[in-house]
């Protein structure tokens, strides 16, 4: 990275001290105003914070030992973002000498009569009886300062001190929001400091959790008050995403290969996805089935179909929310295809009624009789699914696989039954199924199924059965965008498109590509921040824009599709923490 000189970078150090000196010299004059009025007190109080904030800009800018990285955070931006905290220190510089000369008109830096006795008051004994006792004297003290000054001072304050300290504070205030904004987006861009010597890190993933320094920086006192620990506590989860091992090369177990089993398919349960059962020996195990069919070429077929084969049972992290497959057959016969066999232990189904599809939970009550909890789940529910489906994208693309199959019908939860009754549903823990079209971000092979009904949950250029262009990674963050928007309205894709039309059943006929787009980026902009909030709401939309056509700015949406998807999880999490906060604060005890 290119940087600023060793000469550019102490000159920048210098200037940030001398920032913080002339801002501490305008916090002194504006105090010797404070108790000449309401006005005055509070614009004290307002420089006091964005004073604060100056001196924690300092000491994050140019403190070497603030980010563990060997170097201060000035000297790790990009050559335009050091130009840009050059440019905004001197506009804060100009702007606390133009202060201090209109101080010293005013004769804000010279002590006035009265304010000399404006002192802290006495230290008294913290007990009911002091503190009644040292209101009034407050007010007394306030009082008397005031009347005893002089008509000239007042007029002073009033006509001139008063609109130069606002435009002095609100000018702070500006240009410290861009700084802090640049510091931000810097942020993210930084490499992880390695683990303190002689730390035992026996993994990746313990290495990005635990063997980094900016764990600390979450509760530093500067970043808090720079209001930048929401973002420290988002890269932090981000760094912990990004450390998942890649699962290892090997050739295909052939304990994975079930040629020698006897797979009964039955009923068709979704397209490519069938109810099955598994017979080794004497042991019958129920399960679900999905294919891929082929036609001339099944060598390429079943290379694709042992790779995803491997992925899935290799993926045993739990935040991979994918089921655990038994292993891969053929059949052959009037329908060529391989099939993954999942036994329904691997969900931790104890029947196939305890599965339920998204797809079917958020369907008008009146075609299904769904356990109560689905009607009408707690607002904490559905932003821990988004969570948990975010996360489980994020980690799938993190070992080199696109998903591709991200649709209501295959996220599945799981009801836990006693006896006849439903006791409850495991929003947090969903599992992902549809892995027809899965396949490795590097892999030739290309699998359209002409499954018109999916469309749905499609960017526009991947329709089928004529897509415009191979699948990547933005189309996968489109289609958590469209499931996102479902989980925030609790409605399922039919229903919104078709009550815009005024009809009972959806005809996807009626619709095109972008049609569908265009109304469920309305209907995200007008509806969703009413039930899951604004900054939800915008997390939707621009998955939704997940185009570079499509965007209006320049922020983290027109980053790279992974650390996109990356920022969406990490603000998830955040939204989803600072809710149960929340929630704990409204508990009684």
């Amino acid at each position: 990275m290119v940087t600023f000189g060793i000469g550019e970078a102490i000159a920048v150090a210098q200037l940030a001290v001398q920032v913080v000196e002339l801002g501490q010299k305008c916090a002194e004059s504006i105090e010797r105003w404070q108790a000449y009025g309401e006005d005055a007190g509070r614009i004290y109080l307002k420089f006091n914070h964005e004073n604060r904030r100056l001196k924690s800009l300092q000491h994050l800018l140019v403190d070497k030992d603030k980010i563990g990285l060997g170097k201060p955070l000035f000297e790790l931006m990009e050559p335009q973002q050091q130009k840009d905290v050059q440019y905004i220190l001197m506009s804060v510089l100009k702007l606390l000498h133009g202060f201090q000369d209109q101080a010293a008109r005013y004769n804000l830096t010279k002590t006035q009569p009265g304010v000399a006795q404006n002192v802290p008051l006495s230290s008294l004994a913290l007990d009911m009886q002091a503190l009644e006792d040292a209101l009034p004297e407050m007010r007394r003290r306030d009082k008397w300062l005031q009347t005893t000054s002089t008509f000239t001072t007042k007029w002073r304050w009033t006509f001139g001190a008063k609109t130069d300290a606002e435009k002095l504070v609100a000018g702070i205030r500006e240009w410290l929001d861009l700084i802090t904004e640049e510091i931000d987006l810097q942020m993210s861009t930084l490499a992880n400091p390695a683990p303190p010597t002689g730390s035992l890190v026996r993994s990746s993933a313990v290495a990005g959790a635990h063997g980094s320094r900016w764990q600390t920086l979450e509760v530093d006192p500067d970043i808090i008050v720079l209001n930048l620990a929401k973002s420290m506590r988002i890269r932090n989860y981000v760094v912990q995403l990004q450390a998942t091992a890649q699962l290892p090369a090997q050739p295909f177990p052939k304990h994975l290969l079930l040629d020698t089993a006897s797979i009964r398919v039955g009923t068709e349960v979704q397209h490519n996805r069938h109810i099955a059962s598994m017979t080794k020996g004497t042991t019958v195990v129920n399960g679900l089935v999905e294919f891929r069919p082929y036609r001339d070429s099944p060598d390429e077929i079943q290379r694709a179909m042992e790779n995803l084969c491997m992925v899935l049972y290799e993926a045993s992290e739990q935040s991979f929310r994918l089921p655990k497959p038994d292993g891969i057959f053929r059949q052959e016969g009037s329908e060529k295809r391989f099939g993954l066999f999942f036994p329904l232990s691997s969900i931790g189904a104890s029947g196939l009624d305890s599965i339920w599809t998204l797809q079917r939970i958020l369907a008008p009550s009146g075609k299904d009789q769904k356990p109560s909890i689905f009607k009408s789940p707690p607002l904490e529910a559905r932003f821990e699914l988004a969570l948990r489906l975010a996360t489980a994208l994020c980690k799938t693309h993190s070992v080199g696989w696109y998903y591709q199959g991200l649709h209501s019908r295959n996220i599945c939860l799981i009801t836990q039954s006693t006896g006849s009754t439903n006791a409850g549903a495991s929003f947090d823990s969903p599992f992902l199924f549809g892995f027809t079209k899965s396949r490795a971000i590097d892999d030739s092979v290309s699998y359209d199924d002409g499954d018109i009904v999916a469309n749905t949950h499609r960017h526009p250029d991947r329709w089928e059965p004529d897509p415009k262009r191979r699948h990547h990674a933005l189309d996968d963050l489109y289609s958590l965008g469209v499931v996102l928007l479902e989980i925030g309205c609790w409605t399922g894709l039919p229903e919104l498109l078709s009550s815009s039309k005024g009809r009972q059943e959806l005809d996807l006929s009626s619709w095109t590509a972008h049609g569908v787009r265009n109304h469920l980026l309305k209907w995200a902009k007008s509806r969703l921040a009413h039930t899951m909030g604004t900054a939800y709401q915008s997390l939707v939309v621009a998955l939704l824009q997940a185009h570079s056509e499509d965007l209006d700015t320049l922020s983290w949406q027109s980053w790279p599709a992974h650390k996109r998807l990356l920022f969406v999880t990490g603000a998830l999490r955040e939204l989803c923490s600072g809710l149960n906060t929340v929630l704990d604060m409204t508990v009684p005890t």
